[in-house]
Formats: C-alpha cells, sequence, structure tokens
C-alpha cells in the first residue's frame, strides 16, 4: 500500500488528505504550523473574549467539492445560509438598504446593469473585467466593483473577465445564490478543520503538527526522500508527496514556481457593549460605497472583510478600527457608540490578484517530479482562490496519485 505524505495542513492538505483515504492510501500530514486550517482557522481571542474566525469564508451551495469534502468528514450540516429571498445589502454612503436577489438589481440600478452579465459569458483569457462589462458608473459602484472585489480579492479594473465570469455562473446557476450563502453556524474549525482531522485519525491517518518540511531529495526526476526539521523520510516505490503549501514556500523553489502578484484582505472583529438592533444570532450582509464588502455578526462577535486592502496596510491598527466602525456603525444602528474591543487582522498576501497576467501563469498539478504534485488555491483550478478552489486542488492532487 502506498502512502502519501501531504505537506500542509490548510483545506487543500486537509481535502488532499480525506480523499487520499478514501481512495485507500495510507497518509502522513505535516504542518509547519502549531494548528491546522492555514488561512481558514479560528482561534480564541483574548481582547474580544470570544473565538474568532481568522477571516469570514462565505460559500455557494453548488461548491461540489468543498461540499464532497464536508460531506465526507460529516459537517456539511455545520453550515447556515442567508436568507433564500435574497441577501442584505447596505450603502455606506447613502444608508439605503436593499435585499439583492439574482433576479433583482440593486434599487439605483436597471435590469440591465445585471443583463450586462452576459458580456462576460464570451470574455477571451485576457480580458479585462471592467472593459468587458462596461457598466454604467453607478451599477459599478454598487453591483460590480463590490462583486468583483470580494469574489476576486482583484479591483472591477484590473481582474479577469473569465474568472468573474465562472463566478456570476456559480451564482446564478441551481444550489447558486439562490439558495444562499453559506457560513459556518459556529466557527471555521467547527466546520472545516476539526472534524477533517477527526476523519484522518479515526482513517488511520497521521497528522504532524509545528513540523516544517525543508526540502525534497530526488534521484531520476523522483523523489526520493522528505526532509523535515531534524529528520529524513524515505519514500517508497509506490510512496507520493503532495505540496499544498502557498506558492512561496521555500520548499517549492525547486520547481520553478513562477512570480504571482498577491492581493491582502484585512479583516477586523469588533464586540459592541451590546447586540445590534435587527440582528440576532446571526446576520451576514453586504457593503458597499465604503471600505468593506462584508459584515457578519455571529455570537455577539461582528466581523467586517476588506477585500483588495492595499490602502489599509500601512496605517496602524487602531486607525483602521476606528475608521471601520464609523463606516459599519450606522449600518448596525450603533451611531456614537464608542469604539469597542476590536481585533485587526491584515493578510498581506491573502490571494492571488486576479489578472489575466497571473491567471496564465497559474500551474497544474503535476510538477517535474513524478510522485509529486500540487495543491493550494493558487493552483490552475479554473476558480479565485477560494475554499473551494482549494478543496478542488487537493481532491485534483490525490486523483494523480497511483491507487
Amino acid at each position: 500500500m502506498s502512502r502519501v505524505h501531504i505537506v500542509g495542513g490548510g483545506i487543500a492538505g486537509l481535502a488532499a488528505a480525506v480523499a487520499c483515504l478514501q481512495r485507500g492510501h495510507e497518509v502522513s500530514l505535516y504542518e509547519a504550523a502549531p494548528h491546522l486550517g492555514g488561512r481558514c482557522r479560528s482561534y480564541y481571542d483574548s481582547t474580544l473574549e470570544a473565538e474568532v474566525d481568522n477571516g469570514t469564508h462565505a460559500v455557494l451551495g453548488n461548491n461540489h467539492n468543498l461540499m464532497r469534502y464536508l460531506a465526507a468528514v460529516g459537517s456539511r450540516d455545520s453550515l447556515i445560509s442567508t436568507p433564500l429571498s435574497g441577501l442584505d445589502f447596505a450603502d455606506v454612503r447613502t444608508g439605503r438598504r436593499w435585499r439583492f436577489h439574482p433576479l433583482r438589481p440593486p434599487p439605483s440600478t436597471r435590469i440591465s446593469d445585471l443583463l450586462s452579465a452576459y458580456r462576460l459569458f464570451n470574455a477571451r483569457p485576457a480580458g479585462i473585467a471592467a472593459t468587458t462589462l462596461s457598466p454604467t458608473p453607478e451599477a459599478a459602484r454598487v453591483l460590480w466593483e463590490p462583486l468583483c472585489t470580494s469574489a476576486l480579492n482583484t479591483p472591477l479594473a484590473e481582474a479577469s473577465a473569465a474568472l468573474l465570469s465562472r463566478v456570476v455562473k456559480a451564482m446564478a446557476l441551481p444550489g447558486g445564490l439562490w439558495r444562499g450563502l453559506k457560513i459556518p453556524a459556529r466557527s471555521m474549525n467547527q466546520s472545516y478543520i476539526d472534524p477533517a482531522a477527526a476523519f484522518i485519525q479515526r482513517h488511520g491517518g497521521h497528522i504532524h503538527v509545528t513540523t516544517p518540511a525543508r526540502g525534497i531529495e530526488t534521484s531520476d526526476a523522483r523523489a526520493m526522500s522528505l526532509v523535515l526539521e531534524g529528520r529524513h523520510i524515505d519514500l517508497g516505490a509506490a510512496d507520493a508527496v503532495i505540496l499544498a503549501v502557498p506558492p512561496w514556500a521555500p520548499i517549492l523553489q525547486r520547481f520553478a514556481i513562477p512570480e504571482l502578484a498577491t492581493s491582502p484582505i484585512v479583516h477586523a472583529h469588533f464586540r459592541p457593549p451590546h447586540p445590534p438592533p435587527a440582528m440576532h444570532d446571526m446576520q451576514f450582509m453586504g457593503l458597499v460605497g465604503g471600505q468593506a464588502q462584508w459584515l457578519l455578526q455571529r455570537a455577539g462577535i461582528l466581523s467586517v472583510t476588506v477585500s483588495a486592502a492595499n490602502a489599509q496596510l500601512d496605517p496602524e491598527s487602531e486607525q483602521i478600527a476606528a475608521a471601520l466602525w464609523a463606516e459599519v456603525a450606522p449600518v448596525i444602528g450603533q451611531v456614537g457608540t464608542p469604539l469597542p474591543p476590536h481585533r485587526i487582522i491584515k493578510e498581506r498576501r491573502a490571494t492571488l490578484r486576479h489578472t489575466p497576467a497571473v491567471e496564465a501563469l497559474r500551474p497544474g498539478p503535476r510538477t517535474k517530479l513524478a510522485n509529486v504534485f500540487l495543491a493550494g488555491d493558487w493552483t490552475a483550478t479554473g476558480l479565485p482562490c477560494t475554499l473551494e478552489s482549494a478543496a478542488t486542488s487537493g481532491l485534483a492532487a490525490a486523483q494523480l496519485v497511483p491507487i
């Protein structure tokens, strides 16, 4: 029986591990950090006195490979959906609110602004989203720019039209936005990480945290051993390695991964002194007209997400928190409330910058070594860097390992 050594314990690595175990392989997973999950994890924050997610990740019901992963580990039912009647939005510039539905444009736009999505469907690989769509200024402000920035973490003026087209199609197809966005009921650990770790261990897999991989020794275009911190692991003739690590990881240097531009995300978590009115156990809301794109209230914590957040990288965390609180406080009915306890998380290299040039450089799962494969949301999955892309990449890598 072959053993698959998986380097990296984010969603891509965990999905690869689950798929390999299902295919009958033995699995060992190595994670350099003291915890699993990568960017998709939860932790206890002493300032907020609560468990918070590292960031907010909303998914669609037709994210098939992610849902397959959750079903395998038994946690698909731990996700809850936003209302089927539509997703609530607020314009922080005008104060206007509405409920967006695929057949209802925002109130300041027209149905033709929604129908312009059809221009994306014939987009060429080199096409830019803004040029392809050619939206009216108001449609760009309240619809296309927020959608593109949040989905691709890239401004509309730079983003790949072909990739935005895939996002729009996924939203419009059965199981997409018609069925609401899905969010963990409690935390990302509870939905995505802990059940996978339990599945791996229950099926005989081995998980090693705080175990960085340093390199790979090769011969005749094959990996012969995996070099970990302080030890070497010899690989059998049928063994394989899946590298589910970021594209800048040192272990990838030998594979000539092209330099892929990245884009930041900034998350702000607040603990308001009292629950916002009209926001109950959980509410997810889109924001336009300001810095942020998403607002999530859950279990007394208000989480705000700023995508393509280059402007938020240099200011001090206190300055960012004050600016975002001033932006969202009116939305939740807390004008004049002092800045509550907060935590700012800056992910400087959160995702790829999804321009046509970067899309053309994303590598596939195969490498020049016959028994080494790549996984990660940044590989060529045909999707933006999302949980679905990560799960897809892990499954693709696992399927390349011979049975």
